[in-house]
């Protein structure tokens, strides 16, 4: 099951059946999120500019969390 979702069969199997069970529903949520936005924009009358869409570069997410500071 977890090849069939996209886990790589070497990764499978260094993977504890917590990290295997949060993992394939993290796939699966990116795929109804894709799937959501593709409809979405499949009912616009103009589409918006293709940067907008784009994720901004900034902060890689390693800089993001160890810039992150708690209360």
């Amino acid at each position: 099951m977890a090849c069939r979702d996209g886990i790589d069969p070497a990764a499978f199997w260094g993977m504890t059946p917590y990290e295997c069970r949060y993992a394939m529903a993290g796939l699966r949520d990116g795929r109804t999120t894709l799937a959501w936005q593709i409809a979405a924009l499949n009912r616009q009358k103009k589409l918006p500019n293709l940067n907008r869409l784009l994720a901004k570069k900034g902060k890689s997410l390693k800089e993001a969390l160890l810039g992150f500071k708690r209360d």
